[in-house]
């Protein structure tokens, strides 16, 4: 009974009302919406897939322990470019397929790595040059002297500054 109500409250306490009537009307709609909700929930979170990032964690842990100054700078170089890509990936990937992507390119990049001349070739074709240098060329026949002064130049031009790799080290010594 509102009778014992002052009128001016009463308006709003009648929309309150009738709100609160039409919530608990929908409460019924809404239970079975709620329920139909919480199993598409269900079904979806079944069918989630995690990021899988321990292959590529690994593969950067490898090529981070790697002693990279053995390998010519070019390739050098294009393996840390594809490492730091490989470490934002980790940091900022949300798919798979950018994981695997960074993966293949890592894995790539590692695999053309092309080893620099050591230092103990190095060593060797500096001493073959010296041996050279330091012929005599007057006590041999001028055929012989000539095959010594080509032999002296192959080694100068090997020795030119260019960057060689241990193949081409290995098969000039």
């Amino acid at each position: 009974d509102l009778g014992n109500y002052d009128q001016g409250t009463i308006a709003d306490y009648q929309v309150l009302q009738t709100q609160g009537q039409t919530l608990l009307d929908d409460l019924a709609n809404n239970l079975e919406n709620v329920a139909e909700m919480v199993t598409q929930l269900k079904e979806a979170k079944d069918t989630l897939v995690a990021l899988d990032k321990q292959p590529l964690r690994a593969l950067v842990a490898t090529v981070k322990a790697m002693d990279l100054d053995i390998y010519t700078e070019a390739t050098k170089n294009e393996a840390i470019i594809a490492l730091t890509a490989a470490e934002t990936v980790l940091d900022s990937a949300t798919t798979n397929q950018e994981l695997v992507d960074a993966l293949d390119q890592l894995q790539t990049k590692v695999s053309a790595l092309v080893r620099r001349m050591s230092a103990t070739q190095l060593e060797t074709i500096e001493a073959y040059k010296a041996m050279i240098d330091g012929v005599d060329l007057s006590k041999y026949q001028t055929a012989t002297a000539d095959s010594i002064v080509a032999m002296a130049q192959r080694v100068t031009s090997f020795l030119d500054g260019t960057e060689r790799t241990e193949a081409e080290a290995t098969a000039f010594i």
